[in-house]
């Protein structure tokens, strides 16, 4: 920020250099359309941390993605005007994204009011990625669909942040937070955080949908430990009569025999509805095998004709899992608690909550931005519209 005139006076008097940016407020930088050649020209034009780049109405398809490198604010014009189609097309785990956030600094960066689509809703392309070794601790994703894809979102870098108001549609697995295989890959110092921290991925008040899928799913899986929270979420999920497939909820990996790595997710106050063919499987609704201080509770399931499960287990032959809690999650029948691999109750996980918990601000701190811009609260194909105003 340029000093006051007094301050700049006072400092050439006493012959030190004064520091005056070229500009000190953040600008706005207009695409000219949709396509992904003019998209990333207004990306380029965007310096500063703060800036904003626009995207207008209408659809394009992108054969690869645009890589973002600054603390920028990428606005569409809403999910029923602006929708970006991705066309690649790679097999899982290698799939390319639209979005490739890969910051070079630890800034604040946003991306809102997006229709991200696969282009054959075949899920093998991803709708963005948060890449890099670089810590990202501001990430927040507001408002955007994603829909058809392999991963909606797919977090291979060292990102804490907030997720809200998105609707995630027909995606193999909605989610994919990879973890952290060691402690100093952390992004942030001095793990295991409090309960309460914003030292985590926050996703909240988000819709998550299948409805014509065949496959095999989770919301949210990890390679390794990792700290992410999922909190008043909306899951619907439809299971095809044959075959009978599962509809899983949260999966978490362990260390490949290294440290322990002492984080985990927190999920609570999420409503799960069950359709379909739901006799023939229970729903794994968490399956955690590895890392430290994860939490379930006060999660509803309703549907199921089978109950819901907590899964409790070792991977990977690394160290067993720690400090895991659930209680308070409602099935019909009852949640129950499994557990392999010489995992024990009272040791390694409990079903009760942990003494001193408190949980997270909500809403998310980064949510104290602008609001974003309407975005479709509907399956694709129908006419509901909810505002985001």
């Amino acid at each position: 920020m340029t000093p006051p005139k007094a301050t700049t006076a006072a400092l050439v008097l006493a012959g030190l250099s004064v520091f005056t940016p070229d500009r000190i407020e953040a600008a706005t930088y207009n695409a000219a359309s949709t396509s992904r050649t003019d998209v990333t020209n207004a990306i380029a034009q965007a310096t500063l941390e703060g800036d904003i780049v626009n995207i207008p109405a209408g659809t394009s398809t992108w054969a690869s993605a645009a890589v973002i490198t600054k603390g920028i604010t990428i606005i569409g014009a809403g999910t029923n005007s602006t929708r970006l189609i991705n066309s690649q097309s790679a097999s899982t785990g290698l799939e390319g994204a639209v979005f490739d956030i890969n910051l070079a600094a630890d800034e604040r960066m946003r991306v809102t009011g997006i229709y991200f689509q696969d282009e054959n809703l075949n899920t093998d392309s991803d709708g963005i990625r948060i890449s890099g070794s670089t810590a990202k601790r501001k990430i927040r994703i507001d408002h955007c669909m994603f829909h058809g894809f392999s991963w909606g979102v797919k977090d291979e870098g060292r990102a804490f942040g907030c997720g809200d108001n998105n609707y995630f549609f027909d995606c193999d697995t909605f989610v994919r937070h990879q973890g952290y295989n060691t402690i100093a890959s952390l992004p942030v110092a001095g793990a295991p955080y409090p309960w309460n921290s914003t030292n985590t991925f926050c996703w909240e008040d988000n819709i998550f949908q299948w409805e014509n899928f065949n496959e095999d799913s989770y919301i949210c899986d990890t390679e390794h430990p990792a700290d992410y929270t999922f909190r008043y979420n909306t899951i619907l999920a439809k299971r095809p009569a044959s075959p009978g497939r599962q509809r899983d909820g949260f999966d978490l990996h362990g260390e490949n025999g290294g440290e322990v790595i002492p984080i985990g997710p927190k999920v609570y106050k999420n409503t799960m509805t069950f359709t379909g063919a739901n006799s023939a499987n229970t729903c794994k609704f968490v399956d955690w095998r590895g890392g430290a201080n994860s939490l379930s509770y006060s999660n509803t399931l309703i549907g199921l004709s089978v109950a819901g499960k907590w899964m409790f287990r070792d991977d990977y032959g690394g160290s067993h899992p720690t400090n895991m809690y659930a209680w308070a999650d409602i099935s019909s029948p009852a949640f129950a608690a499994e557990f392999e691999d010489s995992v024990v109750e009272n040791t390694h996980y409990f079903l009760s909550s942990p003494a001193g918990f408190a949980q997270m601000v909500y809403p998310h701190p980064l949510r104290e931005e602008l609001v974003g811009p309407p975005f479709v609260r509907s399956p694709p194909g129908s006419r509901g519209t909810l505002g985001g105003r």
